[in-house]
């Protein structure tokens, strides 16, 4: 499999246009799964946007 992203920073005066976060989910062949998703960029409280934010993951089973 090939894999390929692209990251379009905020634009200044409108930093809430850009990519928010990225996502990646995995699924074993066992069903055992992973999602992970991570902001981009963080919002400033004076409007700016910073590299980096929080992450989220979430394990689970998929059922066929």
């Amino acid at each position: 499999a090939r894999a390929a992203s692209i990251s379009i920073a905020p634009i200044p005066g409108a930093p809430q246009y850009g990519t928010r976060v990225s996502t990646v989910v995995l699924v074993r062949r066992d069903g055992g799964a992973l999602f992970v998703e991570r902001d981009r960029w963080s919002l400033q409280p004076d409007g700016s946007a910073r590299d980096g934010g929080a992450t989220r993951e979430f394990r689970f089973t998929v059922q066929c």
